[in-house]
């Protein structure tokens, strides 16, 4: 296999959620999820997304359960504190 085609640094590309799992599937069956996030924590690279899809995420594992019964889920919840909420 060649080498991938590589997008151009600095731009946006949107990616489907499909393509997100099914990159973290083969890095996980390939049991190279520790040294992925090792090498992605050297590189000095974040990951932003908009808050919708936070709050999407939030409110999909928290209405259907996920925080009582997956392992981490209830974190996933917790997180991104609001100012609003602390004050």
């Amino acid at each position: 296999m060649k080498k991938p085609f590589l997008a151009e640094p600095g731009s946006d590309i949107v990616v489907g959620v499909e393509a997100v799992f099914e990159a973290v599937d083969a890095i996980r069956r390939a049991g190279k999820e520790a040294a992925f996030v090792d090498a992605y924590s050297k590189s000095g690279l974040q990951l932003r997304v908009p808050a919708e899809i936070v709050n999407f995420v939030k409110n999909f594992m928290f209405d259907g359960g996920l925080h009582r019964e997956v392992l981490g889920a209830a974190s996933v919840v917790k997180s991104t504190r609001c100012p609003k909420a602390e004050g």
